[in-house]
């Protein structure tokens, strides 16, 4: 079994060849998106459980591989997207099970030793349910959610950022509408296109126009929140050396196209860089970071109490707040 760092190196080195970025526009397509007629039918999601189906986490490290140098937008021909993606897949897999290797050794040894209760799943054992484990959120709740998370820091933003948080929120949800139209158009246009020249592509472009055309926005608010979650042009994620290491592709999961335009393979990266990205921006001014985090301990603290009530209904109890005075809340 060859050794993690060669197995990432070839993942590397596949997703720095020429047009590559057709090959994972097409993964995209395959592997997120449900292709229907009139209604969804069953049939129509069972590739969504494929065991061949690639994950969240796995595109998003050949999206942060990708970066690793100028991306190549020339076509280079279907047969060698093909080629692509038939190396990607058996790539990962072969990735999937040195990682699910280590794993079932230790629970093999556990269950082996008389001394132990159970397998001692730590460090390495660990990575195969961490790395290929489902989602924590759906992208609507992460959407949904980063407004009421970060409502109280709406001056921050607005004097530092140029936008509010449900500025954020409305351009995201936009992004997806635009990119969900996209998509169907692009899968459509193949009909006109030359087989050998065929690409989804264009289905993860779009402009900041577009997005502001979608809902009635200013494009300047657009540009501003689109900036603050795309990649800087001069990142190559060169932190990017490891499975485990960094990728900036989480928190910045836009890319920047040719002419000034967007791609966004994920929209569901976008949603969960929407909730998570702004306490890192808010944390790094540490005047405000106090502030900061007394907010998102409000908003736990509220957000707790207003699921409890809705299985328990609304009671009257003491809560300790971080000063350390009681109030009473119903």
């Amino acid at each position: 079994m060859r050794s993690e760092e060669d197995i990432f190196a070839d993942l590397l080195g596949l997703c720095g060849s020429q047009g590559y970025v057709h090959a994972l526009a097409i993964l995209c397509f395959r592997d997120n998106f449900i292709r229907f007629r009139h209604e969804v039918k069953a049939e129509d999601i069972d590739h969504l459980f494929s065991r061949s189906r690639l994950i969240p986490t796995e595109i998003t490290t050949l999206i942060g591989l990708l970066i690793r140098k100028p991306i190549d937008f020339s076509h280079p021909g279907l047969e060698a997207i093909q080629g692509y993606i038939e190396r990607t897949e058996a790539l990962l897999g072969e990735l999937h099970q040195l990682l699910g290797a280590a794993m079932f050794s230790s629970i093999l040894n556990g269950a082996k030793s008389e001394q132990r209760a159970g397998p001692d799943l730590t460090g390495a054992a660990l990575r195969e349910p961490i790395f290929y484990g489902g989602e924590s959120a759906y992208g609507f709740q992460y959407r949904d959610l980063a407004e009421k998370k970060y409502k109280a820091d709406d001056p921050w933003l607005l004097s530092r950022m140029g936008f509010s948080i449900s500025d954020a929120r409305t351009v995201v949800a936009a992004v997806a509408d635009v990119l969900d139209r996209k998509v169907g158009a692009a899968q459509r246009a193949l009909q006109s296109l030359p087989r050998k020249f065929w690409t989804m592509l264009p289905g993860f472009v779009f402009t900041a126009a577009e997005v502001a055309k979608q809902r009635g926005l200013a494009i300047s608010t657009v540009e501003r929140v689109l900036n603050a979650f795309a990649l800087p042009p001069d990142d190559t994620n060169a932190a990017f050396t490891s499975l485990h290491a960094y990728n900036a592709t989480r928190g910045t999961p836009l890319l920047r196209g040719q002419a000034g335009e967007y791609i966004l393979f994920q929209q569901y990266s976008l949603f969960e860089a929407l909730y998570e990205s702004p306490f890192f921006w808010l944390n790094a001014d540490k005047k405000y970071a106090p502030i900061a985090l007394t907010n998102r301990g409000r908003f736990t603290e509220s957000f707790a109490l207003e699921r409890l009530a809705k299985v328990f209904g609304t009671v009257t109890f003491t809560l300790m707040s971080t000063s350390g005075r009681t109030r009473g809340r119903n």
